[in-house]
């Protein structure tokens, strides 16, 4: 449920979900951590998932004794994702309170800055981006598994398939490049007509 770790000298992750599954769990843990781990640094609490807010009313700064930066990271619109449909009350609220309580806010594009926070000062898009330099100079053998064997050039897709990946069109244009593989990798939701 938890992963501490030190990316950098400066910097030190608390990776958690027990602010979902075990609040309690979750108190007591950031204040262990917390204490012995600060050590002067400041205190970043950052997420992702708009389903729970619960971690940016925890009171921090009594641990940390210092400013806490609340940031949330919107990575989507999960109001219109047919997935969470049924917890819609839930995200509007939630989107109102990061709007009003955050921070720094960051979305993955201009649009979704002003649909989910058309009010706050504070939100900054940031499209998503891929370092192809990283992809260019990967080390010589360094082909996963999966792709040995598979022609190239390849045109890849990394992420969720699910109703939202447009597999008419991907087959479209894999049916016009038969010079080029196709290849989606990534967790097959049961929304996705991939047959």
């Amino acid at each position: 449920f938890s992963r501490l770790y030190q990316p950098f000298e400066n910097m030190r992750v608390l990776s958690t979900i027990k602010n979902v599954l075990a609040p309690k769990f979750f108190s007591d843990e950031i204040v262990a951590e917390t204490r012995e781990f600060l050590g002067g640094l400041p205190l970043l609490v950052w997420s992702y998932y708009p389903l729970s807010v619960s971690y940016f009313s925890f009171p921090f700064e009594s641990i940390a004794n210092q400013k806490v930066v609340k940031i949330f990271d919107a990575v989507d619109n999960w109001i219109a994702h047919p997935a969470y449909s049924k917890k819609r009350h839930i995200l509007e609220k939630n989107y109102a309170y990061i709007e009003n309580r955050c921070d720094v806010i960051f979305t993955v594009s201009e649009n979704l800055k002003a649909g989910l926070f058309p009010h706050a000062n504070n939100v900054h898009a940031v499209p998503n981006g891929v370092d192809v330099s990283f992809f260019q100079n990967a080390p010589h053998g360094a082909t996963p598994d999966f792709l040995k064997g598979i022609k190239r050039p390849i045109a890849g897709y990394v992420g969720t398939i699910e109703s939202r990946v447009d597999i008419d069109l991907i087959s479209f244009l894999a049916d016009k490049n038969p010079k080029i593989s196709f290849v989606l990798a990534g967790p097959i939701w049961r929304s996705a007509d991939v047959d």
